[in-house]
């Protein structure tokens, strides 16, 4: 039985696809604390899965990360969506981090972190939809929270790429994110 996976984003629960979960009755939501570092994080998803199923996993903003980790890893993962990802990381968090040295959360998304790199030099294994967010706050190139260059930072060849006119968090309750997700699972 194939089941959809879905990873919330950083600062977030499982609770923030409440409007995206009521279409699939087989889904399943892990959550993970952002305070812990990335290992531990997908160890804590990593816990939801079972070898029995086959998955479609999508993941928002940070949880996009984890899905594409996750996709590397397991191969009954048949396909991955990601929508306000940070695959370029982020320059501030990154700066964050050298600054309070012991804030976890700022390393989970730094530019130069691990599994952020590999995020933008290994391909990712399976078909993949790559949502971007594009509307900006006080006139900037970015969706509120994840700059839009950063989104755009996952460069392989089975991916696609599709914009929405919605912010970083108002698009996991967009009219339609249910019929596109759909779509690509067909």
């Amino acid at each position: 039985m194939e089941k959809i996976l879905l990873v919330h984003g950083a600062g977030a629960t499982e609770l923030s696809w409440e409007s995206v979960s009521r279409h699939f009755p087989n889904c399943v939501k892990p959550t993970y604390s952002i305070l812990d570092n990335f290992k531990k994080i997908m160890s804590d998803v990593e816990s939801s899965l079972n070898d029995q199923d086959t998955y479609v996993v999508v993941g928002h903003s940070f949880g996009g990360i984890v899905a594409y980790h996750l996709a590397q890893k397991y191969p009954n993962i048949r396909k991955g969506i990601s929508i306000a990802t940070p695959w370029g990381g982020s320059t501030m968090a990154q700066l964050g981090s050298y600054v309070w040295l012991d804030n976890q959360f700022f390393k989970n998304v730094g530019r130069y972190e691990n599994h952020i790199k590999i995020t933008r030099t290994k391909a990712v294994p399976v078909p993949w939809l790559n949502i971007i967010t594009v509307r900006g706050i006080f006139g900037n190139s970015n969706d509120g929270v994840v700059t839009v260059a950063s989104q755009r930072e996952l460069y392989h060849e089975n991916v696609y790429y599709y914009e929405v006119p919605y912010s970083h968090n108002e698009v996991l309750m967009a009219p339609y994110l249910v019929d596109l997700i759909k779509s690509f699972l067909d």
